[in-house]
């Protein structure tokens, strides 16, 4: 935590910032099945004394020069009856709250990004809403007193930080890796509870001689063996298993702070038994769980954060460069295994609650266990079209004894053929525990057809200066302008600004189109009038605004002032490069800057310095 007013991101916080107004952000859901109905008034007030003990999480995503951060949200969040869809995005712009609660009939459901914290800090979330709410709903006080009761400090502690060693960092071999293949969605992914005996799971686990994590992650393995073709098999199928970190740092904080260990085996033309599997698989998590290779890992994602050059860089690089990052590391691995362990509530408040489950968002095949008496849930979230690992799962799983039963937010093709996962499916409770969903991703929609529009103006725009025989320079920056647009409509769309931001952004995108269209023509009308003028008007703009609405305005909109002010200087800078006719407009322009500056610096100069800050922030 920088101070009480802002929060910087952890170091797996900033990764996953890159995300932000993307449909396909990484979230974690979280579920509680009550023995009663939900009582909305109560979640309510429970919801208000949990964020009163976890403050951090009622927080948004800001963006600075060079880093995302975080800042208390100003409004208090308000619990809803379930209506969107599971996992879906929690970032759209500036006011956006990272967290969500909704219910459900018995169901009690907290939704947490990623970009604030991990499956485990989530959990001691829900644990302390849950002993809230049992509070609330059934008169009984002392369930409240069974949160977590660490610090301020320790609860928002960048434990990455601050166990940071550069001298353990270093990099392990990457193998051949065998990607699940197929028709994807990202309208509609298909999320899956296949809940078992966890006694029985146990049982068998102990029969292999190994933990119940290995054991499920050499059925997963398995299933994904069954899909692979005799030239696939000598590729090897790359597991991800996050791993708390807190136990082995001494730390207790809720923000994120895991490690990664990886499983990785080559299936060859024998199919060994799930047993034989499942040693191999304790054996390697072993390994990967010493804490020589834990710290290894980590300290590899962190020297990369603490680069200089990489800490210098604006923030559109950071995020592009991460987005990058994030698509090499998916092909990576063939994919993740999670897992929350035996969820322990106190016994004041466990008799309330019947079960757990988790969900994580996904763009690919995710798996994500927890327990909670003996239920034992697999959370399983797929993009694909078709559910081939998902069926060869629960077929490995009866094959070895085990049925359970199986909720599904949606029907597939999947749950009518016949077999072990049609059959978890006609098991399930009635009624379901996920409401009937109709919910439409316009925006999807629209920023396709937006994306078409572009491409065919592109494309026209080529065309006809190929056809006129217009210099390469004529015709590319018309079309950089249409992209530009793109990217300016596509922002209104994915991010929702409010109509200041979305005045100030457009300015922006006027001043490089002007640019574009100076340096293909080299009028000079553009240099003496247009790009001055524009100045002129968005410096103006901001003076009205500033003198309206002083501090408060420098504290919601400093970074784009300080964007203006900047380019109230280009006018006189092209002045001075001989590319202006006539000089009165640049001289106005950089007067204007100068004017917007001394009032900045006269009505809102604390709120310029508390932003800076934040704006400035190289960590």
């Amino acid at each position: 935590m920088a101070d009480a007013s802002w929060y910087r991101l952890d170091n797996v916080g900033k990764f996953y910032a890159a995300q932000a107004g993307s449909p396909n952000q990484t979230i974690f859901r979280l579920a509680a099945t009550m023995v009663d109905e939900v009582d909305e008034q109560a979640l309510q007030r429970a919801l208000d004394a949990a964020v009163a003990q976890f403050p951090g999480f009622n927080v948004s995503l800001r963006s600075g020069m060079f880093w995302h951060y975080l800042e208390p949200s100003g409004t208090a969040p308000r619990v809803t009856p379930e209506n969107l869809p599971i996992c879906y995005g929690l970032h759209a712009g500036p006011q956006s709250v990272l967290f969500r609660v909704s219910y459900y009939r018995r169901r009690i459901n907290v939704e947490v990004s990623h970009m604030i914290s991990d499956g485990r800090g989530a959990l001691e979330f829900l644990k302390a809403l849950l002993g809230a709410y049992v509070a609330e709903r059934y008169g009984l006080p002392e369930a409240a007193a069974c949160a977590y009761a660490g610090t301020e400090a320790q609860k928002t502690e960048d434990s990455f930080t601050a166990n940071y060693d550069r001298a353990a960092a270093g990099k392990a071999k990457k193998p051949r890796v065998f990607h699940l293949t197929g028709l994807k969605t990202d309208a509609d992914p298909l999320y899956l509870e296949y809940h078992l005996s966890a006694s029985a799971v146990h049982a068998a686990a102990k029969d292999a001689g190994v933990s119940v994590t290995s054991y499920l992650i050499a059925a997963v393995i398995c299933a994904v063996r069954t899909t692979m073709t005799a030239r696939d098999r000598r590729r090897a199928i790359h597991l991800d298993v996050p791993v708390d970190l807190r136990s082995l740092f001494g730390s207790a904080t809720l923000r994120n702070f895991f490690g990664l260990a990886f499983i990785t085996y080559t299936p060859g033309d024998a199919d060994a038994p799930l047993a034989d599997v499942a040693a191999e698989v304790q054996r390697q998590l072993t390994a990967g769980c010493e804490p020589a290779s834990l710290k290894r890992r980590m300290m590899s994602m962190i020297k990369l954060e603490k680069n200089p050059l990489l800490r210098a860089a604006p923030l559109i690089v950071k995020d592009a460069a991460l987005a990058i990052a994030d698509a090499r590391a998916a092909r990576e691995v063939t994919t993740t295994v999670s897992s929350l362990g035996r969820v322990a509530l106190d016994p004041c408040m466990a008799p309330y609650v019947e079960g757990i489950s988790a969900l994580t968002s996904t763009s690919g095949l995710n798996f994500i266990v927890c327990t909670y008496g003996d239920d034992l849930s697999i959370g399983i979230s797929s993009r694909f079209l078709g559910q081939k690992v998902t069926r060869a799962l629960a077929e490995v799983l009866e094959d070895e004894g085990m049925r359970g039963y199986l909720n599904a937010n949606r029907d597939a093709p999947a749950f009518h053929r016949p077999g072990p996962l049609a059959d978890a499916r006609k098991a399930a409770p009635v009624p379901s525990v996920f409401p009937p969903n109709s919910f439409e991703r316009k925006s999807t929609r629209v920023r396709t057809v937006l994306a078409v529009l572009t491409i065919i103006c592109i494309a026209l725009i080529a065309l006809l200066g190929g056809t006129a025989g217009g210099s390469a320079l004529a015709v590319g920056a018309p079309c950089a302008a249409v992209a530009l647009n793109w990217l300016f409509v596509r922002n209104m769309i994915v991010h929702a600004p409010d109509f200041i931001r979305v005045v100030e952004r457009y300015f922006l995108v006027l001043l490089a189109v002007a640019g574009l269209w100076s340096l293909s023509t080299g009028n000079l009308i553009v240099t003496t009038y247009v790009i001055p003028g524009l100045c002129l008007l968005a410096l103006a703009f901001n003076a009205v605004l500033l003198i309206a609405f002083r501090g408060s305005f420098v504290t919601g909109y400093a970074k784009y002032l300080i964007y203006e002010m900047l380019l109230g200087l280009v006018p006189l800078a092209l002045l001075a490069a001989g590319l202006i006719t006539w000089p009165p407009l640049a001289i106005a322009a950089g007067a204007a800057a100068a004017a917007l500056l001394a009032i900045l610096l006269l009505v809102g100069r604390k709120q310029l310095a508390a932003e800076a800050r934040k704006l400035f922030s190289l960590r």
